[in-house]
């Protein structure tokens, strides 16, 4: 899901320090024309909103994509279990809240259509999540959004380069 490979979205952006490099990001990045003029007229709050946004989203998209894969599982368990039944043996189906009764042979068409829906639904949901984590990951390489986790990383990063340096000399 994230570019870390978690399940959960990285830590939200911290305010100031995050805004203060946004900030120093869009004055340095002086081109000319109206493509500039545009990016000028984003604030580094509008940016790291839009960028909480995204995450929020994909996070959403993944929840559905999780909720949606376990009632595919739960379809395919059934298909699984009532598709060597008789035809005509008693089934038990629970359509809009009630329970209804019929038959296997009624049933397992009705739950093999709704797992292929599941199916595309589940398919089409991943799209949407690929793209949003690009989306989002264009965004923050864009406007050089780090994370709390991803400053830390590189303070330490860079404690450790210092260290060396120490060593060799």
């Amino acid at each position: 899901m994230a570019e870390e490979g978690a399940t959960a979205p990285p830590p939200a952006p911290s305010g100031a320090e995050e805004a203060q490099q946004v900030e120093k990001q869009a004055a340095g990045g002086g081109g000319g024309g109206a493509a500039a003029a545009a990016e000028e007229e984003i604030t580094p709050e509008e940016i790291i909103g839009r960028y909480k946004q995204m995450r929020d989203d994909i996070r959403k998209i993944a929840e559905k994509v999780a909720n949606v894969d376990i009632d595919l599982n739960e379809h395919h368990l059934v298909i699984n279990t009532i598709t060597p039944m008789e035809k005509e043996r008693k089934a038990f189906r629970s359509v809009g809240g009630l329970l209804t009764q019929t038959n296997v042979g009624t049933v397992l068409p009705s739950v093999k259509q709704q797992a292929e829906m599941l199916e595309n639904l589940l398919k089409n949901l991943q799209t949407q999540l690929r793209s949003k984590e690009q989306e989002a990951a264009a965004w923050k390489t864009k406007y050089n959004i780090m994370t709390q986790q991803e400053r830390e990383m590189m303070a330490q990063a860079q404690k450790a380069e210092q260290e060396q340096q120490k060593n060799k000399k």
